[in-house]
């Protein structure tokens, strides 16, 4: 199922996460915009020094960021799905980084609590080890695309 507006704003959990999103919606936001299959990730610029990063999975509306908020999705997450149902920004296809394999692995077998994530290697390209098994059909699956389970966010955050 494609993403659309009415669907992220079915998954708001409130208006002003909308409106917020909205103000996230220039590129120049997103230092990193990219994809790979069903999935897209990127790098949101905050008040903080480190980009906040942000993963969502369109096959089943999946989600996660780094940011602190409580609202679920956060305008972050909110932002990048709304970029990606009206196709207003650029996305790099790039192949998946390995934080990302890990956050997949993580929610597609059932959002175990988990050790936080780290992944320094997000924008530089270079190879970054996670503790994990990583080998699952399901994975391979999610990467080429196919649907998942249904699970939609992972308690689990990641660290910097």
């Amino acid at each position: 199922m494609a993403l659309t507006f009415e669907r992220i704003e079915a998954l708001a959990p409130d208006q002003a996460s909308l409106a917020a999103a909205r103000k996230l919606l220039n590129p120049s936001s997103w230092p990193i915009l990219a994809e790979g299959g069903r999935l897209a990730w990127g790098e949101c610029q905050g008040s903080g020094a480190t980009p906040y990063r942000v993963v969502i999975n369109e096959a089943n509306v999946g989600y996660k960021c780094t940011c602190p908020s409580r609202k679920f999705p956060c305008k972050h997450a909110l932002a990048l799905m709304w970029m990606r149902a009206d196709r207003s920004a650029a996305f790099a296809p790039t192949p998946v980084p390995d934080c990302v394999k890990d956050w997949l692995s993580r929610s597609t077998l059932g959002g175990q609590n988990c050790p936080g994530l780290i992944c320094r290697a997000w924008s530089s390209g270079s190879e970054t080890r996670h503790s994990g098994e990583l080998g699952s059909a399901r994975v391979s699956a999610e990467l080429s695309g196919q649907p998942s389970n249904g699970r939609h966010s992972l308690g689990s955050s990641w660290s910097n």
